[in-house]
């Protein structure tokens, strides 16, 4: 019979260290990179690492109104500059529409190739979001085709992942409280601040009394699987068979195509009531413009003579007729 593992076999319980610079953040949404590792980010900016942080969607279902993406953009920027920092891109793929495609794998593969980064972080695949597991999915096959050397780390945004780093935030924490409070679409979405700040302090739980919060981060060995799935599950769960995870899997795919499905209605019916509003308030803006104008004050009494001259011409086609 094996030995019961200890504590230390699962947790970290000294703080950890990240491996240095150049870093390229994965974020799902714009928001993923501070609420995930808002407090690495600034710890490694402090030290004068590169940091290059790429958002894949464009966070369009996090609220309401025709401007949310640019407004949730403008967040991002705000947040990152007080983490210290980094240089941003944005690729606006549709919210909940992520997906592992060879468009998508080949595009980040050439930028993975096209830097020496030294680590790669993406959310953790065990995130329920579907975007953020599609994120890892990505990440994982783009490390796997470009062939870089860059380390893979997962960091985990709303739930408990694996754990092979803990970092201590203490020094950065309202560094990274001031980071997430900048985005405001999303105050009405969540209690986000409060609840990952808990996440936080919960994940200081195996360290020392003197760390008050901290950051989970997993490195992934390049090993020999194919899908990030697979070396998830091999080394979470090393004595369940590989058969017996198919099968489970293969039950749910109705279930998913279905959601899929909705969830693409949803983005569809979403853009086209944000591009009905903004019609409306420009058509608005207009019209108020134009009864407000000199010119329309001007030819008031034009138009009434106008009105007077078309009921005359009504009435003598009616008399004659």
């Amino acid at each position: 019979m094996k030995p019961i593992l200890s504590e230390p076999d699962y947790l970290p319980f000294q703080p950890g260290h990240l491996p240095d610079g150049p870093w390229l953040v994965l974020a799902p949404h714009p928001d993923d990179e501070t609420f995930g590792m808002g407090g690495a980010l600034a710890l490694a900016r402090g030290n004068g690492q590169a940091v290059r942080v790429l958002v894949l969607t464009d966070g369009a279902c996090g609220g309401e109104g025709a401007d949310l993406v640019h407004r949730r953009e403008s967040e991002t920027r705000a947040a990152v500059a007080l983490l210290g920092g980094a240089e941003i891109e944005f690729w606006r793929v549709p919210d909940r529409g992520l997906e592992v495609t060879e468009d998508l794998v080949q595009k980040l593969a050439s930028l993975l190739s096209a830097q020496a980064y030294r680590a790669v972080f993406f959310p953790h695949p065990g995130e329920p979001h579907p975007d953020h597991r599609a994120c890892a999915g990505l990440a994982w096959a783009a490390l796997r085709a470009s062939g870089c050397d860059a380390e893979a780390w997962s960091y985990e945004i709303s739930v408990q992942g694996l754990a092979s780093t803990l970092v201590d935030i203490t020094p950065v924490t309202q560094h990274k409280a001031a980071a997430m409070a900048c985005y405001m679409s999303q105050h009405d979405q969540n209690a986000y601040q409060e609840r990952i700040l808990g996440l936080n302090a919960c994940r200081a739980w195996s360290l020392p009394l003197a760390v008050s919060h901290a950051e989970a981060f997993f490195h992934w060995a390049s090993g020999r699987e194919g899908l990030l799935v697979d070396a998830w599950t091999e080394q979470l769960q090393p004595r369940l068979a590989p058969a017996a995870i198919g099968e489970g899997l293969r039950g749910t795919t109705s279930t998913t195509e279905r959601l899929r499905a909705c969830e693409t209605e949803c983005r569809q019916l979403r853009a086209r009531a944000n591009a009905l509003e903004a019609r409306v308030a420009a058509y608005e803006e207009q019209l108020h413009a134009m009864l407000h104008s000199r010119s329309w004050r001007m030819t008031g009494a034009l138009r009434a003579i106008s009105g007077l001259l078309r009921r005359l011409r009504r009435q003598r086609k009616a008399t004659s007729e």
